[in-house]
């Protein structure tokens, strides 16, 4: 994490792609407690190709660590403390952005991603910054409402779902209203 040029930013981008690499060769506890933290780090930098390089990491991670249930609500609690519930705008997008990553991986079923993951992510429809609504209406649109499991009653926050829809579908920018408009 630490090199003689910190602006030298593809030494970062090239160690978040090793840790998903890496990922194979160690025991889940110790992607808990080694490589967790380097990837969150890195999924934290000022630039977003190795922020997005990372949340990869984290989704292999959260894979890795899914059977185990203490360690994935550690990480589960992790990424929120650092991403979802954080005062930066930037952070609650870059959760939106591990959310799509981690569905589009299957990482965790939908069931534990509805109980774990998805009342934060829904909680961010009605952030008062539209890129992270943005964000928040392109995991809806790709993901969440292309599913049979969260568009029916199985899902326990489909009416949260259904709401967080309409509210974006009418949504003061026309960026948001995009994604979910039936025309994508």
């Amino acid at each position: 994490l630490k090199t003689d040029n910190n602006r030298n930013w593809r030494f970062r981008a090239e160690l978040a792609e090793q840790l998903t690499v890496l990922l194979d060769l160690f025991p889940p506890d110790d992607i808990g407690d080694f490589v967790t933290p380097v990837a969150m780090i890195l999924a934290s930098d000022k630039v977003s190709e190795v922020r997005h390089t990372a949340f990869r990491a984290l989704s292999g991670i959260t894979k890795a660590v899914a059977h185990d249930n203490r360690l994935l609500s550690s990480l589960v609690t992790r990424v929120k403390q650092n991403f979802a519930n954080h005062n930066r705008w930037c952070q609650r997008q870059m959760y939106a952005h591990l959310c799509q990553y981690i569905l589009e991986d299957g990482a965790v079923s939908n069931e534990r991603f509805a109980a774990e993951l998805l009342p934060d992510l829904l909680r961010l429809h009605a952030d008062p910054i539209p890129n992270v609504r943005i964000s928040v209406a392109r995991v809806m649109a790709y993901h969440l409402l292309n599913s049979d499991y969260f568009t029916s009653g199985q899902n326990p926050q489909h009416a949260d779902l259904l709401e967080a829809s309409r509210a974006l579908q009418s949504d003061t920018d026309k960026d948001v209203r995009y994604f979910l408009s039936n025309d994508v």
